[in-house]
């Protein structure tokens, strides 16, 4: 498995996320998400949390984060720091949101987990992983 250098990672990813504009009070050095372990987290406006995934080059995995009636954004970054993608649903915060990652080569993703404006309440989020497989035509 991969390690997780988290000095530069997170540097980037604190770097992207300033350039793009959202104002950054705090940002945590990322822990590793491992699948099937459930993890929940208070999140307060400008903080962002970030975790690592460790994949091999072909394999997929789906994040989930339970909003628990918060308005997140949730984005997937690359070991290089470029945003992949990104989930929110403004419309329905008790739905849970789900990321998929396909790793096209071998390394560390990471899942940047942020509330989505500054004017958003502090609240409690679940975050989780399925376990990592190859992923197949129809993963998104």
């Amino acid at each position: 498995m991969a390690k997780v250098q988290t000095a530069g990672v997170l540097g980037r990813a604190v770097t992207l996320a300033w350039l793009a504009g959202a104002p950054i009070l705090s940002a945590q050095a990322p822990g590793n998400l491992d699948p099937g372990v459930r993890v929940e987290r208070l999140l307060a406006p400008g903080e962002v949390h970030v975790f690592a995934v460790p994949l091999l080059s072909g394999q997929f995995v789906r994040v989930i984060v339970e909003q628990n009636h918060l308005d997140v954004a949730v984005r997937s970054l690359s070991p290089e720091g470029v945003v992949l993608g990104e989930v929110d649903n403004s419309a329905d915060r008790n739905d849970p949101l789900s990321l998929s990652l396909v790793a096209e080569c071998e390394g560390i993703r990471l899942v940047e987990i942020r509330l989505r404006s500054r004017m958003s309440v502090a609240g409690r989020y679940t975050l989780s992983a399925e376990t990592p497989r190859a992923a197949t035509e129809d993963d998104d």
